[in-house]
């Protein structure tokens, strides 16, 4: 059985159908609510994917690129970047 907030969140993916799908690094010494939510997500998009999970007749995603991000103590989070996103233009938005 899938939980009310997973079965909401599948619904959103579903609806949305996202490309890139952008979340905490599943590995967080201080912020283990940070882990809670990488899996969630994880979880969640691969859910989206399954035509054994029927939500109100959506028909399911396509798996979504998932990246994690970590921005402070990469050495203790044991995060290894595989791709860099220049913020520069947007730092002061974000």
């Amino acid at each position: 059985m899938i939980g009310q907030d997973k079965e909401r969140m599948l619904h959103k993916i579903r609806e949305v159908q996202p490309y890139v799908i952008l979340t905490h690094g599943p590995k967080d010494a201080f912020n283990p609510d940070h882990e809670l939510v990488s899996n969630f997500v994880f979880e969640a998009s691969v859910l989206s994917t399954s035509n054994g999970v029927r939500l109100e007749d959506m028909k399911r995603s396509k798996q979504s690129s998932i990246f994690g991000f970590e921005p402070h103590q990469a050495e203790i989070s044991d995060f290894k970047p595989e791709v860099i996103i220049d913020i520069t233009e947007t730092y002061e938005q974000k």
